[in-house]
């Protein structure tokens, strides 16, 4: 024998489903806070993204220590310190200052490209370009 739902059973379970839909919906992070690689050193960090693109970008001058330096990427939300000393690099550090972005597993696959149109149509392109770096690089 099937049960049979009584009408409110059935607005209970609706609401049930829409409240777990939500909470998922809600419970994510935006994507360039995201952690592109994680449980780094401050020399690792340092091989996977260019510090002289960053110091350039920013326009600062480059400071004293590796540790300021580093600790300017986090105020910045490019990197992320750990309780434990080490760090992680967000999506947004990765895809603006990487020296590969193959070196990013997340965003390996991820191919930023730069298209120039002739003009406003965009029938025609001018120039179309590749990048296999951080887009800042």
């Amino acid at each position: 024998m099937v049960a049979k739902h009584t009408p409110t059973q059935a607005v209970e379970k609706e609401a049930r489903d829409k409240e777990r839909f939500l909470s998922r919906a809600f419970a994510k992070k935006p994507f360039d806070s995201r952690m592109a690689s994680s449980k780094l050193s401050a020399a690792e960090v340092l091989k996977l993204l260019s510090a002289e693109s960053y110091v350039k970008r920013m326009s600062i001058d480059r400071p004293k220590t590796q540790e300021a330096l580093l600790d300017r990427m986090v105020l910045y939300k490019l990197l992320v310190k750990e309780i434990n000393g080490l760090y992680s690099i967000t999506n947004l550090g990765a895809i603006c200052f990487a020296e590969k972005l193959s070196n990013f597993p997340s965003l390996a696959r991820r191919a930023f490209r730069i298209v120039r149109y002739a003009d406003d149509s965009r029938l025609f392109t001018e120039k179309r370009i590749r990048l296999g770096s951080g887009l800042c690089r």
